[in-house]
């Protein structure tokens, strides 16, 4: 297990830009240069001592001398913002209230979808593992206000309109 002592020895995290950086030369690795690696849309990881880590739970981790109780959430969504002001830990539940809307969407609105037996736009949001059905609306528009309303009320902070 990876100690704070350890993390600090090999690396460096800039809380402004989220960039760790390295301390220590050895072999590929080079000291004052960037630490990491880009993997797809999940993020950056950071591998030591032949393991990888998330760097978002190594900012958190060099930061609090602790790990994340659960998980840690980017506040602006991007993966790779690991600056120490966009990050906040999260349950699995709330980091997943701060996702945007799904590219196949029919309305443009996340949470509204069009209900064909009932021939109206269907208002919904999950939380806590629970599906809020809000109603059925003929206008888009008022479906996505009731949504936005009901998200801030359940989500609070963790709440993602886009």
């Amino acid at each position: 297990m990876l100690t704070h002592e350890r993390l600090r020895e090999l690396l460096a995290y800039d809380p402004e830009s989220g960039v760790f950086t390295w301390l220590q030369s050895k072999g590929t690795r080079v000291a004052g240069k960037p630490a990491g690696y880009i993997c797809l849309d999940k993020g950056m990881y950071v591998t030591i001592d032949k393991k990888g880590y998330r760097a978002h739970r190594l900012a958190w981790f060099y930061m609090t001398k602790k790990w994340p109780a659960d998980q840690v959430d980017h506040i602006d969504r991007n993966p790779n913002n690991n600056a120490w002001a966009n990050l906040r830990e999260a349950t699995a539940s709330q980091n997943s209230q701060n996702t945007s809307r799904s590219y196949r969407s029919v309305s443009g609105v996340k949470g509204v979808t069009w209900d064909k037996h009932e021939g109206m736009w269907r208002a919904a949001i999950t939380c806590n593992k629970v599906v809020h059905v809000l109603g059925h609306f003929t206008d888009v528009q008022a479906a996505a206000l009731e949504v936005a309303t009901a998200r801030d009320r359940l989500h609070g902070e963790f709440a993602c309109h886009l």
